[in-house]
This record gives structure tokens, sequence and C-alpha cells, in this order.
């Protein structure tokens, strides 16, 4: 895919790519249609002085722009087309939106490496638009290992982290862990969230924070800690991720592991709405009177908040929530697609995810994190110990129950 620079005049980007239109409308610009945004700020402006007079992250906005582009296009599900229909992958990739064009780029530039020096074409398959293979939606019901892709990249506390995958898979010993024996990032020291037995090689993560909104907080006292948000002042002032009665299972599970049912009750009765994390980030800052003083939501998400000169980000001084960014790959396949570990844990993709709002544990990179930052691990025994389905349905009929008479 042609890459957007920053330097490109309104007028070709929306000639170009017209549903750029709604990208803008939800980073906060107030547009009817194409001519509305031309006749506001000139056909031949630049991209880039569009965006720094609004104070956006420039590199955020082109990632999601081209990340929307991408799924329009035909090659919108990355994979090798020299696969045969019983062959098994070698590669099946999920990653969130910030680092979906890194992780592209990044993977083409190993598969003709691959091929030069082995001869062989790796099988891969990364879905990058809404349209999916389905062969590939419930891998981890998978008993065989020999069904299993020899590496999977994939993100969050739920499929791959529930019971049944690993009573048939983990448990075993099938994977391995790249981090045994080896450093982390020092950002993420002391909460070990590094080497398992389980073979789970973490490589980044979505820090959850919070992103306050000036005018409505008011004189109300800024949160510090995540148990802040169950003082009965903030009632009605907090938004949380996710949809119409689904809570973000980030948030759930780490108020629950640290609070138990009665910190979900709790911050679920200060709760004024549920909303996707790009709404928040349209909204939060402005006028709009649905919205409220304090969200918790991605960083990357918060970063690209319209409303910036009207809001900040507290980072919790017990640290923001983990959401993991993680690969499985065989024992079996560790030499073999060694250098597929060394890309997805090396120096360079780790650098684009930092860029991209999920810091990497690779021990070099730069995570360009607040100052006094830390992180919050759920931990691989509560993982291990639990039925993360299962536990999450359960905590989110809590917090859903115990939102008095709020309307979604």
């Amino acid at each position: 895919m042609e890459k957007i620079s920053p330097r490109i005049s309104i007028k070709d980007l929306i000639e170009k790519y017209p549903m750029v239109i709604d990208i803008f409308r939800m980073c906060g610009f107030n547009l009817k249609n194409q001519d509305d945004l031309l006749n506001k700020f000139g056909e031949r402006t630049m991209l880039q002085t569009v965006l720094k007079v609004r104070k956006l992250n420039i590199k955020s906005f082109i990632d999601i722009v081209e990340s929307k582009i991408n799924e329009k296009e035909v090659m919108s599900d990355f994979s090798i087309k020299t696969m045969a229909e019983g062959d098994n992958l070698n590669l099946l990739g999920y990653v969130p939106v910030p680092i979906k064009r890194a992780l592209k780029e990044n993977l083409d530039k190993l598969i003709y490496r691959y091929k030069e020096k082995k001869g062989k074409i790796l099988k891969c398959y990364v879905p990058c638009g809404h349209s999916q293979d389905q062969r590939y939606l419930s891998m981890w019901e998978v008993k065989d290992i020999n069904e299993f892709p020899d590496v999977l990249i994939t993100f969050g506390f739920e499929s791959y982290f529930n019971r049944e995958f690993f009573y048939n898979l983990v448990e075993k010993g099938y994977f391995k862990c790249a981090w045994h024996g080896a450093h982390i990032n020092k950002d993420f020291s002391g909460i070990e969230c590094g080497y398992n037995e389980g073979g789970y090689t973490m490589y980044s993560v979505s820090p959850y924070i919070l992103l306050v909104d000036k005018k409505k907080i008011g004189s109300l006292d800024v949160p510090k800690i995540w148990s802040d948000l169950f003082k009965v002042e903030y009632k009605n002032n907090i938004i949380v991720e996710g949809r119409k009665d689904f809570i973000s299972s980030t948030i759930l599970h780490y108020i629950y592991k640290d609070y138990g049912e009665e910190g979900i009750r709790k911050l679920a009765s200060n709760v004024k709405d549920v909303w996707a994390p790009a709404k928040m980030a349209r909204s939060a800052g402005t006028p709009n009177s649905d919205g409220a003083a304090i969200y918790i939501m991605p960083w990357f998400f918060a970063k690209c908040c319209s409303g910036k000169d009207d809001t900040f980000i507290v980072w919790p001084e017990d640290g923001a929530f983990i959401y993991p960014l993680y690969m499985l790959i065989k024992k079996s396949k560790w030499d073999e697609l060694h250098e597929i570990v060394k890309l997805i844990t090396g120096k360079e993709f780790g650098g684009e995810c930092a860029e991209g709002c999920c810091p990497s544990l690779n021990p070099c990179v730069d995570n360009e994190l607040p100052k006094n930052a830390k992180f919050k691990w759920i931990g691989w025994n509560y993982i291990k110990s639990n039925d993360m389905c299962k536990l999450k349905n359960y905590l989110n009929s809590i917090f859903v129950n115990s939102i008095n008479s709020n309307t979604f």
C-alpha cells in the first residue's frame, strides 16, 4: 500500500481516499462533507498543517488512515497466496490498529529474506480488514498441536487464555517463551510479565490509563490511583471502555484481582456510560454533554484525543493496566522459525510498537513513557488459576447489574 505523506494536500487526500472524512470526524472535526473540509482549511493546505493546528498526533492519525485504507484494498488480508487448502500456517497474526502497518512491512521483508535464504515461502495469514478466513477464527479450540499454527501472534485476555486452550495445548508444554533466561525492558521490571512456564511471549503492551476532561472535572480532586475511582464524588463522572452491556475485560480483571467483587460494584456505581475508545477520543474535552470527567481507555486513543487543550492524561501511580500483546511459538519450530521470534521481540519492531503507544519489552527500546510511569500486570498465576472467559462473563454481569438506573 502506498504510504501517505504528512505533506499531502487536503484536496489530494480527499480525492484519493474519500473515506478519510470519517476519520477527521472521529478526531473531533465538525464536518458536513468533503467540501466543508476543503472550505475550512483550503485545497492546498498540507495534512500536517491541519493536524498541527488541532494539536493532533500526525503519525497516529496517518496510521489510522492507512489502516482504514488497507481494509478497502483487495489485499486487505495479508496472506501468502501459495498456500494450499490443507496447509498448516507458519504464522497466524492478529495485532491492534496502531501496529498493523509496522507488522505487515516487517513481515514483507522477512518473507523475502526467508525465501532467499532457505528457498521456502513462509505461509502467513495476518488479517487486516473486516473479512477473515473462517478457518482461523477459533484456533484456540484446536486439540491437536499439529493443527495449530507454528507461530501465533495475538492480544488480549480472551480465547488463548481460557481454560480449554490451557488444558489442550499450553499445559502439555508445546510452546517456548522467548524471554527464558533473557532480560526484558527496564520499564517492566518487578512485575514479572516476561518469562512464564506456559510459553507465552509478551512482546508489547497496550496500557490503560485515565483521560481527564479539565472542565468537567471542575473542583473535584484528580484521581491518582485506581481505587480513587470508587469515591462517591465521582458518581456519574466516569466513562469506561466497552459497548452496551459488555465492559472491557481488561478493566474487569484488574479491578477484580485487586479489589474483588466489591471493587467491581463500587466502580460500576460511578460509571455514567460505556463507550468505544474512538468515541472517547472524539468527545473528551468538547462541550458534548454526554461526556464525563474521567475516561478509562487505552493510551493510544488518549494520545489521539481531539480536545487536547481541555484534557490531560493521568498515568495512575499504582500502574497502568497492561493489555498484553503476545506470541506463541512451538518448541518444535523454534530453530526453523527463529527469525520470526527475533523480528517480533527485536529492537526495530519494538521501536515501532513504542511509536504506536504500545511499549515494547525489548530491553533496547526507549518506550518514551511519562516520568515515573509504572505498569500493573494481572499475573501469569492469575491467568493460570482462572477460567478467564467464564470469569469475565461473571464479572461483566456484576458490573452491568450494579449500574443503578443507567441506560446505555
